[in-house]
């Protein structure tokens, strides 16, 4: 059964994107007295769709039901910018995965720059992968981009966790499993570029009381450790 992710609802009718809009007519061509699913403010309609008009889908609601999230850890991933094809994977996977918020920064090794006059159409294109990612794997919401961070000193405004992580391949100790608490309610990890972290990044990140660690005796690829962590996140607090 398709599924939309719209975020406006009049009576019982749902304004779609021009993406999903372009989905239900042209791709899958829905027809009156067929059943969808429609996700709106985290609630989630099984609808029988009525007519069109414009981008407005006028429908039956038969039924709808409050879902809860699948986790009750919020995760917020801060990504160093990599190279295209990885990072689409990495959101889309990382959506699947059930991740909250993403941050995505322009690290002093990031091999990837970004031209300021693309970044509002980049991020919008960030979004769509995840929404599809999410209608794909039935989430009830989609994670948050938030604006590219070019200094790393700005994480400051858009990082609240308590519990704040970064992912090193120079630590060997420091487990991130021992801040897998069974009372954790949200958590930060941050991963680098292709090219890692400047040890002024790490001291940065010291200072500004973020826990360094490793993710485990291999060294993973920038598009690989954020997942392993998701990954572990719902074998703690899903399974």
């Amino acid at each position: 059964m398709h599924r939309y992710f719209v975020e406006e609802k009049i009576n019982n009718s749902f304004v779609f994107s021009t993406q999903n809009l372009h989905h239900f007519k042209n791709v899958v061509k829905i027809k009156t007295s067929e059943q969808i699913m429609i996700v709106h403010d985290k609630v989630e309609y099984l609808v029988e769709v009525l007519g069109l008009t414009d981008n407005l889908v006028d429908t039956k609601i038969i039924s709808k039901k409050q879902e809860a999230k699948q986790s009750n850890v919020r995760v917020t991933l801060v990504l160093g910018l990599i190279r295209e094809q990885k990072w689409d994977f990495v959101l889309q996977k990382a959506t699947e995965l059930g991740v909250d918020e993403i941050i995505p920064v322009m690290f002093k090794r990031s091999v990837v720059k970004i031209d300021a006059k693309k970044i509002d159409n980049k991020i919008e294109r960030w979004k769509r992968i995840c929404e599809d990612a999410a209608e794909q794997s039935h989430q009830i919401s989609t994670p948050k981009i938030r604006p590219i961070i070019d200094k790393i000193e700005n994480l400051k405004n858009f990082v609240n966790s308590k519990i704040k992580l970064v992912a090193y391949e120079s630590e060997k100790d420091e487990s991130f499993k021992k801040y897998l608490s069974k009372d954790l309610k949200e958590i930060t990890l941050v991963v680098g570029p292709e090219g890692g972290f400047e040890e002024k990044e790490i001291n940065w990140f010291k200072e500004n009381d973020y826990n360094i660690v490793t993710l485990g005796k291999r060294i993973l690829r920038a598009e690989t450790a954020p997942l392993m962590f998701l990954s572990n996140i719902i074998f703690e607090y899903e399974l």
